[in-house]
């Protein structure tokens, strides 16, 4: 009887003390624009919310969302051996100093060495597979180290979220994970208060706007949207172009000098990394990203179709999942500089009324299905069930 009374009370007293939960995603902005939401629900649940990321550089801030953010660095693209021996040390580290009793994790390397490390240290760990990347686009060598780095790293103390059917497929079929320890998640949602409809109107004459906005890579198809915007131009249409994006590095980077070289600000305009990319979008009466690589769910899809603006996209799992082609925008074949010219050339052709009706369809998808209170209420849901049936296991 006195260890029941005695097990009863330390029940309690965990149920009591307050949960700690870490959020790591690969790079600060990250989490202020794309968990914003859910990082805000876990506080007003009761939950201490530790922040982590990876570091960029002396412009790094040490407050995120009113809180304090831990950076250990962290090569987004790098595969040096050694450079990420060190960042998985440094994040041992912290979690040996935090002992928290959740860690959310976005992007591959969080959720991998996030994973790893919790086969030292027991916490519950919730995945959020946002894309498979190019590391898991060819096979060969590095697709069976990650495999196996993954098999490692996924527990028994794991839960995974996918941003897309596919690449569920691809971690199941891969013998990672298992399929009641996995779930679907529409991207990370989108707050569709702040990312309002805004109807743009037109006047007579104006030219049309395209828009890129993403990391400035080839894989990505900034370098084929620019030359079917210069062959448009040359074709007699009255188009332009904005650029929203940051420098990376890697063999497929687009380098400095050659933004600058497309940039003469009048046909094709570079407006850099923006903290608050609604104004580039409103401004635009079509997104563009005619990526050359299986994605997530690409948040600049999600965003300009709450904001009500068709887009034009490859024909690739993440894409087509939010592009509804002929309804809310149009898809392209991947890697295809004519198709891409040529939907490009249907959206100048027809004209403002019928690119505001794909707009309209695109709020309502989004309003019906990437609504972010989904992906907040999933995150809760699991975080509360998996609590629950470790205490049992």
């Amino acid at each position: 009887m006195a260890h029941d009374v005695l097990s009863s009370m330390g029940n309690e007293a965990e149920a009591t003390r307050m949960k700690k939960v870490v959020v790591f995603a690969n790079t600060a902005w990250n989490l202020k624009n794309f968990r914003a939401g859910l990082i805000g629900q876990l506080v007003a649940e009761g939950y201490k919310v530790v922040l982590v990321a990876g570091k960029k550089g002396e412009t790094d801030e040490p407050f995120i969302l009113d809180m304090p953010c831990a950076y250990i660095r962290l090569s987004t693209r790098g595969r040096n051996p050694f450079t990420e021996l060190f960042s998985f040390c440094q994040l041992a580290m912290l979690m040996i100093k935090e002992r928290p009793d959740y860690c959310l994790t976005f992007t591959i390397k969080p959720n991998l060495y996030t994973g790893l490390i919790g086969r030292i240290i027991p916490f519950t760990h919730i995945m959020n597979i946002t894309g498979l990347g190019q590391g898991f686009a060819k096979d060969g060598l590095f697709k069976k180290i990650l495999i196996g780095l993954f098999r490692l790293a996924i527990s028994k103390r794991s839960f995974l979220f996918f941003q897309n059917q596919q690449d569920k497929g691809i971690f199941l079929g891969s013998g990672l994970g298992a399929e009641e320890f996995c779930g679907l998640l529409p991207g990370s949602g989108v707050n569709l208060q702040k990312f309002a409809y805004h109807e743009r109107v037109v006047p007579v004459g104006e030219p049309t706007v395209f828009l890129f906005c993403g990391r400035l890579l080839r894989s990505k198809g900034v370098d084929r949207v620019v030359r079917a915007v210069k062959t448009l131009y040359s074709e007699g249409f009255d188009v332009r172009l904005n650029i929203v994006g940051i420098f990376e590095t890697g063999f497929d980077a687009i380098k400095k000098d050659e933004i600058e070289d497309w940039a003469d600000g009048q046909l094709i305009t570079f407006e850099g990394e923006q903290t608050d990319v609604r104004p580039s979008i409103r401004r635009a009466d079509c997104v563009v990203l005619p990526t050359a690589y299986p994605e997530g769910s690409p948040r600049i899809l999600i965003e300009s179709a709450a904001i009500g603006r068709p887009a034009i996209a490859s024909r690739t799992k993440g894409c087509k999942d939010i592009i509804i082609d002929e309804f809310t925008g149009l898809l392209c074949i991947v890697r295809d500089d004519e198709d891409l010219l040529r939907q490009m050339r249907r959206i100048v052709d027809m004209g403002p009324e019928k690119r505001r009706t794909l707009g309209v369809a695109g709020r309502k998808y989004m309003e019906s299905h990437y609504d972010e209170t989904i992906i907040i209420d999933s995150y809760l849901h699991q975080m509360k069930g998996l609590s629950s049936e470790l205490r049992n296991m």
